[in-house]
C-alpha cells in the first residue's frame, strides 16, 4: 500500500501540490470543492495517547491515597464496573478526571 500526504493552508494549495507531484500543469482547484475547514478526528501530535496501563497505574496510586470510593463512582459515571470495562475512547477523559481526585 502506498500512502501520500499533501499539506497546504487551503484546498487549492493542496491540489496544486498534488498536481506538482504528479507532474501535471498547474490549474486552479475544481470549483465543486468548497474551502471548508473540518475538525480532524485524529489526535493532535501534541496530545498524549492514554493507555490502559497508565490508567491502572494512576488508579493504583489513587487507591493508595484512600480514594477507592471516588474511583468507583467515577467508573460508574463512565458506565464501567472495572478499569478493564472502560471504552478505549473514554481513556483520556477518565484519566483526566482520575487525576483530579
Amino acid at each position: 500500500m502506498i500512502e501520500l500526504t499533501f499539506k497546504g493552508s487551503s484546498l487549492e494549495e493542496v491540489f496544486e501540490n498534488m498536481r506538482q507531484a504528479l507532474g501535471e500543469s498547474a490549474t486552479k482547484a475544481p470549483k465543486a470543492v468548497k474551502e471548508e475547514v473540518q475538525e480532524d478526528e485524529t489526535p493532535n501530535q501534541d496530545e498524549k495517547i492514554i493507555t490502559l496501563d497508565e490508567i491502572k497505574a494512576l488508579t493504583k496510586a489513587k487507591m493508595e491515597e484512600k480514594k477507592t470510593k471516588a474511583i468507583k463512582v467515577l467508573l460508574a459515571d463512565f458506565g464501567a464496573e472495572r478499569i478493564d470495562g472502560l471504552e478505549e475512547e473514554d481513556y483520556a477523559a477518565f484519566y483526566e478526571k482520575l487525576e483530579e481526585l
